[in-house]
């Protein structure tokens, strides 16, 4: 007998019970590579635009956030993030959130979304499919967890093309080698994710 766990930072997580435990084997997720249309990606990023009430020649950088609105995927340093970012970035910085509001923080995310003055900048979009449409209309992937026991979203993204700044925490860092298919940042640490965010916009 074995124990499967999806990454090693959930192998380390389970208890050794008897004189034999069973041995854990770690076997990923699976990721689809499907490459979506370009027509689906260009009909979102142009919708987006629209709802953020840019011109179709406005330049705009679109940041994406994939993952269930939970306290552990700190959904408020992104929106901090986003607010920051348009306080020194030269074009919009636009994002998009899509995730099932599992923890009941959707009316909190928004309230945070108004008073930072970014209510045509950052939309909730709920639950989205097909998801690869979607993170191929992103510019980039932001992903400030601080538990994922994978990080499935970031092979995602880049197996699409799409840049990836993800928290230095849980299966992350089997995911990305900072600086070498993805750029790593601590864990609620805002400076650290603009500073990551801004030398991929630059």
């Amino acid at each position: 007998d074995r124990i499967v766990a999806i990454s090693d930072a959930v192998a380390r997580t389970i208890p050794k019970r008897g004189e034999k435990p069973p041995p854990v084997v770690v076997v990923p997720n699976p990721v689809s590579t499907d490459s979506p249309e370009v027509s689906v990606v260009e009909t979102i990023r142009m919708m987006v635009q629209k709802q953020a009430n840019l011109q179709n020649k406005d330049r705009f950088f679109l940041i994406g956030w994939f993952s269930a609105l939970r306290a552990l995927k700190d959904p408020f340093l992104f929106v901090k993030l986003i607010a920051a970012l348009n306080k020194t970035s030269p074009y919009p910085v636009v994002a998009i959130m899509l995730g099932k509001d599992l923890e009941g923080l959707k009316d909190k995310i928004s309230a945070q979304i108004r008073c930072s003055d970014m209510g045509d900048r950052i939309f909730l979009m709920g639950f989205q499919r097909p998801i690869e449409s979607w993170m191929s209309a992103c510019d980039l992937l932001v992903a400030p967890s601080t538990g994922d026991a994978f990080g499935r979203t970031l092979i995602e993204a880049m197996s699409l093309g799409v840049p990836v700044v993800a928290a230095a925490a849980g299966g992350h860092v089997e995911v990305i080698r900072h600086r070498v298919n993805g750029l790593l940042a601590t864990a609620g640490n805002l400076e650290e994710f603009s500073c990551c965010v801004n030398e991929i916009m630059n």
